[in-house]
């Protein structure tokens, strides 16, 4: 069996036979056995929540950004100049360059919590079990116990897991099987 770290790209390109060879699959699904020993070997099929900073201190991130620092480093050359040769107006060019690291921050800090909120939402989409072949029988199983080489039923079709599509079913990482190619099953 070919590992992860081998990169079975494009195995929506594959045909179905070379799909289940490829991921030492069968038409009857793994069985139960090695549907278990590829759970220990690859673990579970979920994506892992990310430990976050307090948003005081990603709001604070934002402002020491490279790009933000440019800004800092401009707005304090306009204020030293603006001491420097009095009545030139580099002060207000120099609270202007604030206003934007402000403005830019607040934004950036904004678009990442709608992002992470958006995450959220689409992650409680998620299906939360698949009904799966294995060992020629059909069988319901939680999705985080789903295997590279899993054959998922999914209504009029089946698909194929394979190692890159872990995590994300309906990605495009899959062998889409009509029925015209399931009798091959």
């Amino acid at each position: 069996m070919q590992s992860a770290g081998h990169g079975l790209t494009g195995i929506q390109q594959f045909s179905v036979e070379a799909a289940l060879r490829s991921l030492d699959s069968a038409a009857e699904g793994l069985a139960t056995a090695e549907a278990l020993r590829r759970l220990r070997e690859y673990g579970p099929n979920r994506v892992e929540p990310i430990a976050r900073a307090r948003w005081p201190l990603r709001l604070a991130r934002e402002f020491v950004q490279l790009f933000s620092i440019i800004l800092w480093v401009a707005a304090a050359l306009a204020f030293v100049a603006e001491w420097s040769a009095p009545g030139q107006g580099m002060a207000r060019i120099g609270y202007a360059l604030i206003g934007v690291i402000l403005v830019s921050g607040i934004f950036s800090f904004w678009q990442e919590n709608r992002v992470e909120q958006a995450l959220n939402a689409l992650q409680k989409l998620l299906p939360r079990q698949a009904s799966v072949r294995r060992g020629g029988a059909v069988v319901l199983a939680p999705v985080e116990q789903l295997v590279p080489g899993e054959i998922i039923l999914n209504g009029e079709s089946l698909a194929v897991l394979g190692y890159d599509h872990f995590a994300s079913i309906g990605s495009p990482d899959t062998v889409k099987l009509t029925r015209a190619t399931t009798q091959i099953l």
